[in-house]
């Protein structure tokens, strides 16, 4: 893991261009963020599916960067969750009440995952997916719960 003071450089520095930035308060990144620079810095190891990088909270909201290989399906009971795709592609599957749908994840594409709908993620072309993730109310780590199918 990088030092706070070379990622707050290497950050800051980074939101000159047209990449995704993020700004909030109290961030260790300091004023700007850029996201995919800071994918960079946390590359997703080979023997790891999910990460989950915290970036701000607020009382009502937590925002995080996911980066994802694949994910099982699973539901947050407590949590709703908004997924906007940064980098790469992939498959989202979401399991409702009507059926089953399958969203084709890419740079911009915004979801909103209700609070106890089941979904999973599967990143295609080779590479890891990168995403904001914001959960309402602020995400605790221990809401994931794993559904059987």
């Amino acid at each position: 893991m990088r030092t706070t003071a070379t990622l707050a450089l290497l950050l800051a520095a980074a939101c000159a261009t047209a990449r995704p930035d993020y700004h909030a308060p109290g961030f260790v990144g300091g004023e700007c963020v850029d996201l995919l620079a800071f994918a960079d810095l946390e590359p997703l190891p080979p023997d790891q599916a999910v990460a989950l990088l915290p970036l701000g909270k607020a009382s009502e909201a937590s925002h995080h960067l996911a980066i994802v290989r694949e994910e099982p399906l699973h539901r947050h009971e407590r949590h709703d969750l908004t997924v906007q795709g940064l980098r790469g592609e992939g498959w989202l599957r979401l399991v409702l009440g009507e059926g089953e749908r399958s969203i084709r994840m890419a740079p911009g594409t915004v979801v909103l995952i209700p609070r106890g709908t089941p979904h999973a993620f599967r990143a295609t072309g080779g590479k890891p997916y990168v995403a904001l993730a914001v959960f309402s109310p602020p995400y605790d780590g221990k809401d994931a719960v794993l559904v059987e199918r």
